[in-house]
């Protein structure tokens, strides 16, 4: 039961936590980017690392599924929020449009008095 790590596992498993916090890196910056956020790469980092340690990752396997499951709750929450966004910016829009038609109707038919073609 007391076997020594030897050289080769030691690089290996360095290589892999490496590549983890690569990985997390790129997930955080992408959802951050999709909430509509422009973080430096320093708050990516911080929130990759941030994320890693509190279980994301597999460090505390006891609570990583219940970490992942807040996660994914945020995510969807945040996606909410993104729809519900949309969506107003839409309707401002909607509403915009039609009151500028409406002020184009109104001056065109102002125009088409002046010129007597009514």
């Amino acid at each position: 039961m007391n076997e020594k790590l030897t050289t080769q596992q030691i690089v290996s498993a360095l290589i892999n936590l490496f590549v983890m916090i690569l990985s997390l890196f790129v997930i955080v910056s992408l959802l951050l980017k999709l909430t509509g956020h422009s973080p430096t790469s320093e708050q990516i980092l911080v929130s990759s690392l941030i994320v890693l340690l509190t279980g994301y990752g597999g460090v505390f396997k006891k609570y990583g599924d219940i970490r992942i499951d807040h996660l994914e709750e945020k995510m969807d929450l945040k996606f909410d929020h993104i729809g519900n966004r949309v969506n107003m910016f839409e309707r401002q829009m909607d509403q915009r449009f039609s009151a500028l038609e409406k002020q184009m109707e109104f001056r065109f038919s102002r125009i088409e008095k002046k010129l007597g073609i009514v």
